[in-house]
């Protein structure tokens, strides 16, 4: 909803997304700025990390589509309490090995 055309729609995603940083992980657009901030390809980790892989992507998130974006953003709110699932770690590396082909 931040992209879309509407300055109405823009605005109430962007309060979501602040409601949701400081109810559900304590943070704010500081730490959300931070944590996808841009690692360049050389200083990321290998494939068959997942906290390597999720900063890759975080990295790129710009290249990922909405639903990968979503996926992106849930887990970097999550992982500060639990690892991601076997599932979940597969998704994302599957995504970290198609931006670092595409690098």
């Amino acid at each position: 909803m931040l992209s879309s055309d509407q300055p109405g729609e823009v605005v109430a995603a962007a309060a979501a997304i602040t409601r949701t940083l400081h109810n559900i992980i304590g943070a704010d657009w500081h730490t959300l700025a931070s944590a996808i901030s841009p690692t360049p390809p050389a200083q990321t980790a290998t494939s068959g990390d997942w906290r390597g892989d999720l900063k890759v992507c975080a990295g790129r998130i710009h290249d990922l589509t909405n639903r990968e974006q979503d996926f992106v953003a849930n887990l970097i709110a999550a992982t500060r309490w639990r690892e991601p699932s076997d599932k979940q770690q597969k998704w994302l590396a599957d995504i970290a090995a198609r931006l670092r082909r595409a690098a």
